[in-house]
């Protein structure tokens, strides 16, 4: 009766690994379809103003529905192979119980054994065979598995060429001198553009050094590397005389306070958003208070209904440009910093908003080494030097009126600016 039933055993396996290999063999063709369509439909979504203001939602509708041609593709092959797999199996097992059931009789007539011998033998082999098929069916599934861990391992295991977590030289305090030293950068992803060539800037502590320039000359670049988001190709960049490859990156940044042209604020409360910039993470209702007095926004917090409590909603959308910009450099205050790097912090304020800011960002420069990038000079004619930057070189050097008298590029742009 074994012997019977073990022949129809491989039909049997095969038919259930199609069953499952039918629903499960499309799935890493289906993930990789939709990919590109999650990346359109993303795109259009976090955008949809812009999308809307342009008129433009039917050409988002063809993208995705064309990017989405493949994965339908894919379901109807699935769905086919599927019933077919389905419809094997299930007859495949029917095919086999026949054959048992025949089988069986014909022995329980000539006498060889008991219906109940008969029962027992047919179904613990039959389902035997089937527990098989299922087995079968999910070692694509342990392969994959097996795979998807190498890849987390490599992840893990892999030398990143700026470890934010490796040991260096730590400061407790700094007095704020800074310097890039012939320094030649260009950017990973673009290696056949040079954009510094023996660049030099000294900084002296509590000095402030405006970078001024066209876009895209550079001035950015700076800011980049003094925050080592980049390593230098050649030459160093130096905090105290020691070049920050060799201190530890974290302490390095405990000690600077970027706020940039696009604050980023994260879907929590004001307050929240503020005590971000201790390094802890945590601090006090009066610290929070504090900072966003320096960065005159204490009085329009106090007008919301929460105050302090009010949600800024996904990436300060509750709040316009200036406000963003006003909460984001007061999380830069909170903590204190000796070097404060202000990348076109009042590019998004209105008239208004930015002699406010401008005030504090005044008080809060006292003391503190401060790189200020900045296409409206009149907010930086009171630095102690500005470095007038064009295509990665520093072309001239000075303070304000030393440069207009130059009647250099700097000259130009101030009569631009009507200076």
């Amino acid at each position: 009766m074994t012997l019977i039933i073990l022949a129809s055993i491989p039909v049997i396996g095969l038919g259930q690994y199609l069953e499952l290999a039918s629903l499960t063999g499309f799935g890493e063709k289906t993930r990789k379809a939709y990919e590109s369509s999650g990346q359109v439909a993303g795109e259009a979504i976090a955008n949809i103003r812009t999308v809307v203001s342009l008129a433009k939602e039917e050409t988002f509708e063809a993208r995705y529905f064309e990017v989405t041609r493949e994965p339908h593709k894919y379901a109807l092959h699935k769905a086919l192979f599927a019933s077919f797999g389905f419809a094997l199996s299930q007859g495949v097992a029917y095919w086999s119980y026949s054959i048992g059931f025949y089988g069986g009789y014909r022995l329980v007539e000539a006498g060889i054994l008991g219906w109940g011998q008969m029962f027992e033998c047919m179904f613990s082999i039959v389902f035997t065979a089937m527990s098989l098929g299922h087995i079968t069916a999910e070692l694509p599934k342990f392969a994959k598995g097996k795979q998807s861990a190498i890849n987390i391992y490599e992840l893990l295991d892999k030398d990143t060429t700026i470890d934010a977590d490796k040991e260096g030289i730590q400061l407790d305090t700094v007095s704020g001198s800074l310097a890039l030293e012939k320094v030649d950068f260009h950017y990973p992803t673009r290696p056949d553009i040079q954009i510094f060539k023996n660049v030099d800037i000294k900084v002296k502590p509590s000095q402030t050094v405006a970078l001024v320039g066209p876009s895209g000359c550079g001035k950015s670049t700076v800011i980049a590397l003094l925050e080592r988001w980049y390593d230098a190709d050649g030459g160093k960049v130096t905090l105290e005389n020691y070049d920050i490859r060799d201190m530890q990156l974290h302490n390095v940044r405990q000690h600077m306070a970027l706020v940039g042209q696009e604050p980023v604020l994260f879907d929590m409360s004001i307050k929240e958003n503020i005590l971000y910039g201790l390094p802890n993470g945590e601090g006090t209702m009066e610290q929070a208070e504090s900072a966003a007095k320096l960065a005159n926004i204490h009085n329009f917090v106090m007008s919301l209904p929460n105050g302090y409590d009010t949600n800024v909603g996904d990436k300060g959308s509750q709040l316009s440009g200036g406000q963003k910009q006003r909460i984001a450099i007061a999380r830069a205050m909170i903590r204190n910093p000796k070097i404060l790097l202000l990348d076109e912090a009042t590019s998004a304020l209105d008239s208004e908003s930015e002699k406010l800011v401008q005030e504090a960002l005044d008080k809060a420069r006292y003391g503190r080494t401060t790189i200020v990038i900045a296409h409206r000079l009149s907010t930086i004619q009171d630095a102690d030097l500005i470095l007038v930057v064009k295509n990665g070189q520093i072309v001239e050097s000075g303070r304000h009126f030393e440069l207009i008298d130059l009647r250099g590029i700097y000259a130009d742009l101030c009569q631009k600016q009507n200076l």
